[in-house]
């Protein structure tokens, strides 16, 4: 079996020193964990305590090693350390930054002014570029050069595969792998990437938006006075890409094309610009359908721009068939399109299409649910308890074909089709599935985690919802400590 890499992400936090061991300090203790309730025996694992809260880790199954980011309170630079759980010694640090890529056997460090890469072995520098790398691949990294050309860098030498002129003025959009030696990106445009040279063709559209309200002077010793843009204030305003070979599907913050994949455009349809913000695509057999959210991102922030609608055209011609704008006071907060319908989820609002017309198929009103806000549309895979306190159920086995929704108090609601209440579920009362075998199943209810197999609780945890099963070790990142616990007796 190929061994797993497996990054986990934790909050930072700060601990107090522990015993010294050669040059950092650092605890393991054997710690009662948990409860096997099938032997009614206690659930014993390893804690590991490092002098430093984690800000993250990659775990490599195979190697059975831990590499920890970690921030020393104090110190200028948080720490990188690879651990090794058979010998339980430290094999290496080094001081790091918080922006450290992982990939494969290789930690990758980005500066103002470019690049370092790191062995995982031994912690020593690889190689050094003048590049600032963006986005990773297994063998390449694509990334920016000083003269802010676009550049592909071999992650084994740190050499300069090729390098391209790309207008990205408005930021990087996205970036999409659509044949083996191609990749299509949005940077104020579509472009092809062969990742061999580097070249490729560019389909002129405009990814993103800007606010013009907050248009800026920008002196130059060359061109005199023009005019920019603070970066907070571009908004991607595209969606993502669609391949279907050998065509794309793309919508812009003014059009909807079909283009091929030698970049020629097969069909373009002009879309409301005053209206239009970040899209979703949708392609599911002779039409291509378009939702609007009504907001973008911008530094992880949502910004609400536009105005939310639903929209089809004919993937053939290009053809508008309808366009529904949505009238809400309230902002989008989830999607799901299910064949040939559309539920929204706003605020205040559950509104349910009919794709092929646009036609509204149902709504619901937040007041009529007796909640405050609507919050998510749920997977699956929340579990309740029946008459049996230790009888674990599927929400989906109430009323397979309903819709499960949380909203802002974190209770659980369940619709059916014609959007009526069926189910409830007050805070607290559901659980959350979040990994497993293909026997057990790992329970969250925010305070405790459980393993229920066949629909009983066979054993109950002192972990978090971020622990990751792999074979039959749970690995459990906290904010300040690692727990391992061998799960084989449960399992």
């Amino acid at each position: 079996m190929k061994p797993l890499i497996i990054t986990l992400v934790s909050l930072l936090a700060v601990l107090p020193s522990y015993a010294q061991d050669d040059e950092f300090d650092y605890t393991i203790n054997e710690k009662v964990l948990g409860k096997n309730l099938v032997t009614n025996t206690n659930i014993v694992g390893k804690e590991y305590n490092f002098n430093g809260g984690i800000y993250k880790t990659q775990l490599d199954t195979g190697k059975k090693q831990i590499l920890f980011l970690l921030d020393r309170g104090g110190e200028k630079y948080p720490t990188i350390l690879l651990f090794d759980f058979t010998s339980e010694r430290i094999m290496w640090t080094k001081d790091g930054i918080i922006g450290t890529k992982y990939i494969n056997d290789l930690f990758i460090e980005n500066y103002t002014r470019g690049s370092i890469c790191f062995n995982r072995n031994d912690g020593e520098k690889r190689w050094q570029t003048s590049n600032k790398l963006f986005y990773f691949d297994t063998a390449f990294a694509f990334g920016v050069n000083s003269a802010k050309r676009m550049v592909a860098v071999d992650l084994n030498t740190g050499k300069t595969k090729w390098e391209r002129k790309v207008n990205n003025n408005l930021g990087w959009n996205g970036i999409w792998h659509v044949d083996d030696d191609t990749y299509v990106f949005a940077a104020d445009g579509l472009y092809s990437i062969n990742i061999d040279d580097g070249s490729g063709w560019k389909f002129d559209m405009q990814t993103a938006t800007t606010d013009e309200r907050k248009r800026v002077k920008i002196e130059s010793s060359t061109t005199g006075i023009i005019y920019g843009y603070k970066g907070a204030d571009v908004y991607n305003a595209c969606s993502q890409l669609i391949y279907e070979k050998p065509r794309m599907y793309f919508a812009s913050a003014r059009n909807l094309a079909c283009i091929d994949i030698e970049g020629e455009k097969i069909w373009e349809d002009a879309l409301p610009d005053s209206l239009m913000s970040a899209s979703v695509l949708y392609k599911p057999a002779q039409n291509i359908y378009l939702l609007n959210k009504g907001y973008t991102i911008s530094d992880n922030q949502k910004t609400f721009v536009g105005t939310p609608f639903i929209a089809s055209y004919d993937k053939e011609t290009g053809k508008e068939n309808y366009l529904r704008a949505i009238e809400t006071r309230s902002h989008l907060q989830d999607w799901l399109f299910i064949k040939d319908t559309l539920l929204l989820l706003f605020a205040d609002t559950i509104y349910k299409y009919q794709l092929n017309n646009g036609e509204l198929l149902a709504c619901k009103n937040v007041s009529d649910s007796g909640s405050e806000t609507f919050n998510t549309i749920c997977t699956p895979n929340i579990f309740f308890t029946g008459s049996l306190d230790s009888d674990y159920k599927r929400i989906s086995e109430q009323d397979p074909g309903a819709y499960t929704i949380t909203n802002s108090s974190w209770e659980v609601l369940q619709f059916s089709n014609d959007l009526k209440n069926t189910f409830f579920l007050s805070a607290g009362k559901f659980w959350l599935n979040y990994g497993g075998n293909h026997v057990s199943d790992f329970l969250w209810n925010g305070k405790q985690v459980i393993v229920v197999r066949h629909g009983r609780k066979i054993a109950e945890l002192d972990v978090s919802s971020k622990s990751i099963l792999v074979g039959k070790k749970l690995y459990d990142v906290q904010k300040d400590r690692m727990n391992v616990i061998d799960l084989s007796d449960v399992l």
